[in-house]
């Protein structure tokens, strides 16, 4: 078998007839296939064995190319064989879909992984607001929690000032679809992963007309630059708010 490429994706370990490891590579310095035969260490700290390995590829799947796609159908395919595996962290619930994919679209108005992580079906910015506190605000209890009071400014779209609460134009319980296509297509970013710190970036290029160069440059997405998208004067700023824009014109509904 002719491997072109580095193809990122998810795999199997088969062994006695049973599947007793799941896990998923990308494209930083090790594709499925060189990552699958990194040996790993099962819930007993013994290598885990296998007889064989079964591959999910981005060439046959191309939404594995994008992480927030890979790690969400690794949780599923974990999750759903939790019986026979020898994995150690193994998720306590099966990963909705509608909620995932919600997530995907809200990434792009705040790219923020510590309350829209795509491995959990906690939605910390759509609950009811706490007895004590702002409606506008939700407690973020993420891994980047700090000690006392840790409050989010709610600025996504679909947030009601007229009611104070999360009113999304849809049913989270039925299909949803992105400007008329379906979501789960219309929302894959291709190649997209997280750092090493999991945290997650773009990469922008730097053109200097005067030099005539082109510099690549890797920009974290943070939470403070989705509070300065509308609220600044600046040439960038400007430029910022525009493409907010473009953003907040997507319609995702049923």
């Amino acid at each position: 078998m002719i491997i072109t490429g580095n193809p990122a994706g998810i795999y199997k370990y088969w062994y006695e007839g049973k599947v007793n490891y799941v896990g998923q590579s990308g494209r930083d310095g090790a594709d499925i296939f060189k990552r699958s035969r990194t040996r790993h260490k099962g819930t007993d700290k013994k290598l885990i064995p296998y007889d064989a390995i079964e591959y999910f590829s981005e060439e046959k799947y191309p939404w594995l190319s994008d992480e927030r796609y890979r790690r969400f159908f690794e949780s599923r395919m974990i999750y759903k064989n939790r019986s026979t595996l020898k994995q150690q962290k193994i998720p306590k619930h099966l990963l909705d879909l509608n909620i995932f994919l919600e997530k995907v679209f809200l990434w792009e108005e705040c790219a923020e992984a510590a309350f829209l992580n795509f491995t959990s079906n906690y939605r910390p910015y759509a609950d009811n607001y706490p007895p004590q506190g702002h409606p506008r605000f939700f407690k973020d209890t993420g891994r980047w929690h700090r000690k006392g009071s840790n409050w989010i400014h709610n600025d996504y779209s679909f947030f009601s000032d007229e009611l104070g609460e999360w009113n999304p134009p849809y049913k989270i319980t039925k299909p949803l679809y992105l400007n008329g296509e379906y979501a789960f297509y219309a929302l894959i970013k291709k190649n997209f992963q997280y750092d090493s710190s999991n945290k997650p970036w773009d990469i922008v290029i730097e053109v200097d007309p005067i030099k005539n160069t082109r510099k690549e440059k890797t920009e974290r997405l943070l939470l403070k630059n989705f509070a300065i998208h509308c609220r600044t004067k600046s040439k960038i700023g400007k430029k910022r708010a525009e493409e907010y824009e473009k953003i907040l014109s997507r319609k995702l509904h049923n």
